[in-house]
């Protein structure tokens, strides 16, 4: 749940937020090391307001030393949606002067030194920055300064030096030539963080004097200039709260998806470290799979050889091969046999096992062997243990998973998952023969839930009571699900498709299965398969046509 909506960036000045009630502090630790201070958490005019001060309080960051990707960052963290950032300026025009303020709507960068991007480190993303201030949040920010009897200008451009020195009168002259209005020290880059972290942001330039190209600056006084700072910060309280009444609860600005086509670095070649360092800002750029099902030992005897008490499951097969192509998230249920060895098969590959229930007793353990012919597993024995009483519990940091893919567990299990689940955006299933046989009411009402389902040829043929595949697949289709994945082993899958759906017409598409020498073990292939094709979905953000 979000702990702030607002978010203010007070600088020179302004080092809290007077009028917020049910203050308290937060330390925030991000992915880019520490903010400048501690969030101060609040209610402002009934909406939650998280203030931060630039420099830390004292004063004590010189602008370059600003960790501007930690302070924004941090503001992602907490649920921020928009940043409304107040700052101490010089004034390049004569028009703009000392006490009034200006909402710029352009920057001119002039500084060297500096990181302004959260992207790198093997993914590349290129954002459009054209109109760097939200004009939402400009407006709304402007009609609050007529309401507080502030003089508040609309439009400029904002001059970003590198500092900590102010200009010569060389670069004053040659930057007012330029037509530029005001000159600070560091809103752009948290400008242009923010718009990478799809976080609406506007500048408060509060003029305190004009810079050193106005031939009566060297007669201002230290003593002049430090009252109208605490003016400035006066005013800055009174529109900042005038803002934050009207701001609107929705955002209609471009803003919100300034990622949706920035991302060029192919899904599965995103370093897994990075993704999870990004993990806030790619979540809606990168979607999320969450699988639900079991987790297990498995005990396999192959003609290659023998493995006992080897990490297994519908749950485990799939998360591992759909994390080579997106962020995975997994409900299960382990004993008290699960290891910190085994959950960090899932931590290698940035699996959130967070979903994971511990129980007493021991895990799920299955039993088989393959003769010759690998295609089939006899089972020889099942010990269902605690996923016998497995009751899927979906953690609440789970709920804006985008895709779901449902496991091989009770039909009336996945049935409340799904339910419980109503935002995804496409859902994907499986069952085998046993649910057919005798869970298939409950099995039919999960698949009127299910947007694809993956199963094999003899399970089709048993659920659709039909030996043509072809007419079974039509019978399944009219379940409920919108597309049928049918495993064939050795020989490949068919999708079917009913009519008119993910832009691709009614024909099956087959695909064939690439010829392997030698295959030592085949248990998890078809979860295997599952994982790597909702993974894929998941990393292209829908199923057409292209997709396919």
């Amino acid at each position: 749940m979000s702990q702030a909506e607002i978010g203010i960036i007070g600088g020179s000045g302004l080092y809290a937020m007077p009028g917020l009630t049910a203050v308290r502090e937060l330390r925030q630790q991000t992915p880019f090391g520490d903010p400048s201070d501690v969030y101060v958490l609040g209610t402002l005019e009934g909406r939650k307001v998280a203030f931060l001060a630039r420099h830390g309080r004292g004063h004590r960051i010189l602008p370059t030393e600003l960790n501007f990707r930690a302070n924004i960052y941090g503001f992602k963290q907490l649920g921020v949606e928009r940043i409304v950032s107040v700052s101490a300026v010089g004034s390049l025009k004569e028009e703009h002067k000392p006490l009034e303020f200006v909402i710029p709507d352009q920057f001119f960068d002039r500084t060297r030194h500096r990181i302004d991007t959260f992207f790198g480190d093997g993914i590349v993303a290129h954002i459009a920055f054209a109109d760097p201030i939200c004009p939402e949040l400009a407006r709304v920010v402007g009609t609050a300064c007529q309401k507080a009897e502030v003089v508040g200008k609309r439009g400029g451009t904002y001059l970003c030096m590198e500092g900590p020195q102010f200009s010569t009168k060389a670069e004053s002259n040659v930057y007012r030539t330029w037509g530029m209005d005001v000159i600070g020290m560091t809103n752009l880059q948290e400008a242009k963080l923010a718009r990478e972290a799809e976080i609406c942001y506007v500048t408060v330039a509060m003029v305190t004097d004009y810079d050193c190209w106005h031939p009566h600056h060297d007669s201002v006084t230290v003593d002049q200039i430090v009252a109208v700072l605490l003016k400035n910060a006066e005013n800055a309280c009174k529109v900042v709260r005038e803002t934050v009444a009207a701001m609107p609860k929705g955002r209609s600005c471009k803003c919100a998806t300034a990622l949706a086509h920035a991302i060029l670095t192919e899904r599965d070649k995103i370093p897994a470290a990075t993704r999870q360092k990004l993990k806030l800002i790619l979540e809606k750029c990168i979607m999320s799979v969450l699988a639900v099902g079991s987790v297990a030992f498995d005990s396999i005897v192959t003609p290659a050889g023998r493995a006992d008490s080897v990490l297994g499951g519908s749950a485990t097969y799939f998360s591992l091969a759909a994390s080579y192509f997106t962020e995975v998230r997994i409900v299960a249920v382990v004993g008290e046999d699960f290891t910190t060895d085994s959950e960090n098969v899932f931590k290698k590959r940035s699996i959130d096992t967070r979903g994971i229930q511990r129980a007493k007793g021991k895990t799920f353990r299955w039993g088989g062997h393959y003769l010759e012919n690998l295609n089939e597993a006899k089972t020889d024995f099942t010990e269902l243990n605690v996923f016998e009483q497995f009751k899927p519990r979906i953690p609440s940091e789970y709920k804006d998973s985008q895709f779901l893919f449902l496991g091989n567990i009770h039909p009336s299990l996945q049935t409340a998952v799904r339910t419980e689940m109503g935002g995804v955006r496409l859902t994907g299933g499986d069952t085998m023969n046993y649910w057919i046989q005798r869970a298939h009411k409950e099995l039919i009402e999960t698949l009127k839930l299910v947007n694809v389902l993956l199963i094999n040829d003899g399970e089709a043929k048993m659920l659709a009571g039909d030996n043509s595949l072809a007419r079974a697949a039509r019978k399944v289709l009219d379940m409920g699900p919108q597309a049928l994945v049918i495993k064939h082993g050795e020989y490949g899958a068919t999708i079917f498709f009913d009519e008119g759906t993910f832009g691709v017409g009614s024909h099956p598409f087959r695909a064939p299965a690439l010829p392997i020498e030698e295959v030592k073990d085949p248990t998890g292939a078809g979860d295997s398969f599952a994982g790597g094709f909702m993974g894929y979905i998941a990393s292209q953000g829908e199923l057409n046509r292209e997709v396919l």
